[in-house]
């Protein structure tokens, strides 16, 4: 099988899809993990295979994370 895994640059995001990943490989799957760049050195250094995404602009990212603390009545 061939597993595709997306993730954020948080490594709170990253991070407990290791093992995962890891256990996937073991069965002999196929992984890939696709991640902004700014995380690249550590889907590496976990020993994943890497695909590259663009990272979010920091005033984007911002923008999206404090619309989620605190959401509209409107909709």
């Amino acid at each position: 099988m061939r597993v595709l895994m997306a993730t954020t640059a948080g490594s709170g995001h990253f991070g407990p899809m290791v093992p995962f990943a890891a256990a996937c490989l073991r069965g002999g799957h196929e992984v890939l993990v696709a991640a902004p760049e700014s995380l690249g050195d550590a889907v590496t250094c976990a020993g994943l295979p890497y695909w590259p995404c663009a990272d979010i602009e920091p005033d984007a990212c911002a923008r999206i994370m404090a619309a989620g603390r605190h959401p509209s009545r409107d909709r």
